[in-house]
């Protein structure tokens, strides 16, 4: 008996990091609709949209993509001290 279960943790992004909300999802409407123009599809439309929204952002959303991911990181790693310390059954 494997006793799978889990938990999900949402961790939004701080808020002096975030991009503008507008201005990003403006920039991946216009890229969805060059990609369309283009024929851009498949395994080629993630690596399409993230660049044009990029260039469109003047990198700002990557900025942003990063500073989440590296808080993500941060928090889950602070997550498995606290409950590497928990006892093995609660």
């Amino acid at each position: 008996d494997l006793e799978l279960g889990g938990s999900l943790v949402a961790v939004p992004i701080p808020l002096e990091d975030q991009a503008d909300a507008r201005e990003v999802e403006n920039a991946i409407e216009i890229c969805l609709e060059r990609a369309r123009r283009e024929g851009v599809r498949g395994n080629a439309i993630t690596p399409f949209i993230l660049q044009g929204v990029k260039d469109l952002t003047k990198g700002k959303s990557l900025e942003a993509n990063i500073k989440l991911v590296k808080n993500n990181a941060e928090f889950g790693a602070r997550l498995a001290l606290h409950l590497q310390r928990l006892p093995a059954k609660l």
